[in-house]
């Protein structure tokens, strides 16, 4: 029998086993079993029927199936029918069976079923059967309400076809119970009337019994809810009461059972000791007194050999070996005494220097202690060794806590199967660590790279890292100790009046990596893997970034004016480290007569402005907002006046129509839209065309724009410009796009210092974003700078937008701006009176 612990206490209460018959001088009562199997029309089961015995209370059925051991059938305490019926069998299988009569102590001979004689049925292809019409009929058991307990009496249950049986005839009556854990039934089939069943109690709680009968015309009628019986099953607790006043009578006798789990036998022997009665024949202690018991028996702790393993049925437990009883007169009792051989589990927590997954010469224990965890839960000693003792037969699962900063190198868990005793040791080896290291470099021709030339940064600066120890000494060079294989995010802030080039995600720029047997950089450029380490893992910054100028104009970003310039170099030969300088083709210019400069102003909304190493301007200097005095520009109407929906509606209202500028594309359309011819006028000096749809735009002739005229480009859409547009004095051209404007990497001049040809000329407006494209290749190859002659508004939709660069100038971002915006004051001047807004003035006139 193989039982887990937890199983024992179910299966000691469930067995009271038979004992040998006490040798007397008379002959032993005489029981005689038989065992007739059910034939195949009647089910699967087998009938036990027996002679009733003079004196016996209650009778034992046990059975034994092929090459198997025996087993307890009926419930603790017996039944009282001398039948019972077995159900739980199987066709093909032959069985023995025995029957034990209680008080008299009296053993069946084996009654035996064999294999042929309980044979599997043939299997008869069926007729269909024609379809009845069915009559409804009910089961009603009785009685309604039936009230056990536990280790108490069994009860009845009657059933009947209480309606719609007609001309049919019961055939057999099937019961059974709703919950098997708190009440069984005995039968379960009853072919004869009037028809019954024993209920027997197994544990504390309410379920119900139900009966279904099988009918001669093939029907089947069962009880329903209401028709069944409740079943109350109650525990006893036990009260003290004063004992009864003895009767020459009446008899009490507690009997002792010793039981033998190794052999699964009972055995005789065990010297039980009490403080009342005596001893009579070799295999039980009794005690027959014409009074009550209440008596302490006691155990020895082993017997030949075989360990004490507990008490079953006693009222209590005094100490570990005694059990305490209290048997009323006129009663029975029966306690059980078990012995079993028990073994151990053991083992050693080692340091596994080989990793081989076996404890060799020399490797020794870990002495730290750490929690194995099995039968119960253990800490090694100082020499790593554990053990679970007093285990039964049973297969066990032992796991080890690994401790901290060790791996395990054999199974986690292990298991031992029991008997003999087990063996699981654990190895472990400490766990190896791995570092991370590399440089934060002045990344000066901004390539994300650190190249031969390039230094480290050498002031102060934080590195931070999700696990290890950070070291960082200064000069520039970090390195992450300690780290045991995993990801990682590595990240330092930035020095202040820097930007970040490598990598550009953030703030803070950061690595997530992996070290370890699955060593990965991130795609890092630099970085590499070896034995797990990372090195070269390089962060890129950079005093100063692409960046942008204004001569004689302003210029607005209400999130933040971020316009990072290189330390002052003078100008000429370099474009001066001003955000904002004054009109005259980018060189500083003073108005001999006023002595003013015509800087811009630099709006910086409600977030804080960026400079870099340079300045707002090289005189004035204007920096208007910012988080102390914020100005953002919120227009009245909730959109720019320069919108695409706001200038089609400022037209339509004025009756102005629009010319497809598809038709001025040749044969490539929007998509491929080259001009080769200056666009006519479509209304005196005013030429509207408008593209429905997205525009990459090439011009292929100069002037694109009639002298003196007058041009608004509507684009619902994105718009790409690919080449140069020009547009003369005296001539405005208004570019107003629903979507974003993009400026081809191509567009500019690679004479970054001397060139003063504006690339773009007009007023471009956008309701998204404004986008310089790039050819990110620094350091082997320069953007070009892009130069604008008018003016360049983003997001006018007020939906989302912004002014995007692409671009960079590598090695010459310290000399001058990727993009730079000069006024024209003949664009303002000379704008179309069509999409101008009127301004009122109300003024107060006196009578």
């Amino acid at each position: 029998m193989n039982l887990t612990p937890s199983q024992w206490a179910d299966v000691w209460f469930a067995i009271k086993p038979p004992a040998a018959p006490t040798p007397t001088p008379t002959p032993a009562p005489t029981l005689t079993v038989s065992a007739t199997p059910a034939t195949c029309a009647q089910g699967t089961y087998i009938s036990l029927s027996w002679n009733s015995v003079t004196g016996a209370t209650s009778y034992d059925v046990w059975r034994q199936p092929p090459g198997g051991t025996w087993t307890r059938l009926t419930p603790f305490g017996g039944i009282a029918p001398t039948s019972y019926t077995d159900s739980s069998v199987s066709r093909g299988n032959s069985y023995n069976y025995q029957v034990y009569a209680n008080s008299a102590g009296v053993w069946s001979n084996i009654a035996s079923v064999a294999a042929s004689d309980f044979a599997v049925c043939p299997t008869v292809s069926p007729t269909a059967p024609p379809t009845p019409t069915p009559t409804p009929c009910q089961v009603t058991t009785s009685p309604s309400v039936l009230n056990l307990t536990v280790g108490g009496a069994t009860g009845t249950v009657t059933a009947s076809v209480t309606s719609g049986l007609g001309s049919a005839t019961i055939n057999r009556m099937r019961f059974g119970s709703y919950n098997t854990s708190l009440a069984t039934v005995n039968p379960t089939t009853d072919l004869s009337s009037p028809y019954s069943t024993q209920v027997m109690a197994q544990a504390c709680g309410a379920t119900a019994v139900w009966g279904t009968a099988d009918l001669s015309d093939g029907r089947i009628c069962q009880s329903a809810a209401a028709t069944d019986t409740n079943i109350n099953v109650t525990c006893p607790t036990p009260t003290p009461t004063s004992p009864p006043t003895p009767t020459p009578d009446s008899s009490t006798t507690l009997t002792v059972f010793s039981w033998n789990w190794d052999t699964g036998r009972f055995f005789s022997g065990v010297p039980i000791t009490g403080t009342q009665g005596g001893t009579s024949g070799t295999t039980t202690y009794q005690i027959g007194l014409e009074t009550n018991i209440n008596t302490t028996l006691t155990a020895p702790s082993s017997y030949n050999g075989v360990p004490f393993k507990g008490w079953l049925s006693c009222n209590s437990r005094p100490s570990t070996y005694s059990c305490r009883k209290s048997v009323a007169v006129g009663s029975d009792a029966t306690v059980i005494v078990d012995y079993q051989t028990t073994y151990i589990i053991s083992g050693t927590v080692y340091m596994d220097t080989n990793e081989n997954g076996a404890k060799d010469v020399g490797e020794s224990n870990y002495s730290g202690g750490t929690t194995v965890t099995g039968p119960a839960s253990t800490t090694t000693d100082i020499s790593g060794f554990y053990s679970f003792s007093g285990l039964g037969p049973a297969t066990y699962i032992i796991s080890l806590t690994v401790p901290s900063g060790y791996i395990a190198t054999t199974a986690n868990p292990g298991s031992a199967s029991l008997p003999p005793d087990g063996v699981v040791n654990f190895g472990i080896k400490p766990e190896p660590t791995y570092t991370i290291s590399g440089n934060v470099f002045e990344d000066s021709n901004d390539d994300g790279v650190k190249n031969g030339t390039e230094t480290n940064y050498s002031g102060s600066i934080t590195i931070s890292s999700t696990g290890g120890t950070v070291t960082y000494p200064g000069g520039g060079t970090f390195s992450v100790a300690n780290l045991v294989a995993g990801s990682y995010t590595i990240s330092h802030d930035l020095p202040s009046g820097y930007t970040r080039t490598y990598p550009t995600n953030g703030p803070p720029a950061s690595f997530t990596v992996t070290v370890g047997p699955s060593c990965s950089t991130g795609g890092a450029n630099s970085a590499t893997c070896s034995s797990g380490n990372i090195t070269s893992l390089n962060f890129g910054i950079l005093s100063y970034s692409p960046w942008i100028q204004s001569y004689g104009t302003d210029v607005r970003f209400d999130d933040g004016f971020i316009n990072r310039m290189p330390p002052f170099v003078s100008d000429p030969p370099t474009c001066g480290s001003y955000s904002s300088a004054a009109s005259y083709e980018g060189y500083e210019k003073i108005n001999p007569s006023s002595g003013e400069y015509d800087e811009g102003i630099s709006f910086t909304g409600d977030s804080p402005s960026d400079f870099g190493s340079g300045t707002a301007g090289r005189h004035n200097g204007w920096v208007a907002g910012g988080t102390s005095n914020p100005e953002v520009y919120n227009p009245s109407k909730g959109v720019l006046p320069t919108s695409y929906s706001f200038v089609l509606s400022l037209l339509k209202r004025k009756g102005l129509t629009s010319s497809d500028i598809s038709g001025r594309c040749g044969g490539g359309g929007l998509g491929n839209c080259q001009i080769s011819s200056s666009l006519p006028l479509t209304s005196g000096t005013l030429g509207i065309y408008k593209a429905d749809g997205n525009l990459n735009l090439t011009i292929n002739t100069s002037p694109l724009f009639q002298n003196n005229g007058d041009y608004i480009i509507l684009v619902n859409g994105n718009m790409t410009i690919k080449n140069s547009i020009e547009v003369q004095t005296g001539t405005t051209a208004v570019f107003v796009v629903s979507g974003n404007i993009t400026v081809d990497k191509n567009v500019g001049t690679s004479d970054i210092i001397n060139s003063t040809e504006k690339h773009l000329q007009g007023f471009y407006s956008t309701d998204k974003s404004f986008i310089l494209e790039g050819l990110n290749n620094c350091p082997a190859t320069s953007d070009k700078r892009l130069n604008v002659g008018g003016a360049v508004i983003v997001n006018a939709a007020r939906g989302g937008g912004s002014f995007v660069n692409n671009r960079s100038l590598c090695d010459s971002n310290s000399l001058c701006p990727v993009f730079s915006v000069q006024s024209r004051a003949d664009f303002i001047i000379n704008a179309p009176s069509e999409i101008q807004t009127q301004k009122t003035v109300y003024q107060e006139v006196a009578p």
